[in-house]
C-alpha cells in the first residue's frame, strides 16, 4: 500500500487526491528554476498538440493528437 493509503482502504479518494496534488507541487517546484526544461498541458484545449510540438522543437502542424488504433 503506497501513497499514504491504509491497507483497509487502499483507494481512499481523499488520500489518493492529496497524493496527486502533492506529486504534481514536488514536479513544479523542480522545474521552477528550468521552465524550459518542463511542459504541462491540458490535453483537452485546443492547442495542446501544437505546445507539445514546439516545445519538442518539432514542425509545428494544424491539427490534434494523431488517435491509433479507433474502435
Amino acid at each position: 500500500v503506497g501513497f499514504g493509503s491504509h491497507e483497509a482502504d487502499p483507494y481512499h479518494k481523499k488520500t489518493m487526491i492529496e497524493a496527486y496534488e502533492n506529486h504534481n507541487n514536488s514536479v513544479r517546484s523542480y522545474f521552477t528554476n528550468r521552465p524550459n526544461d518542463f511542459l504541462e498541458l491540458n490535453l483537452s484545449e485546443p492547442m495542446a498538440y501544437q505546445k507539445l510540438l514546439e516545445f519538442l522543437n518539432s514542425d509545428v502542424v494544424d491539427g490534434n493528437f494523431p488517435w491509433e488504433n479507433r474502435s
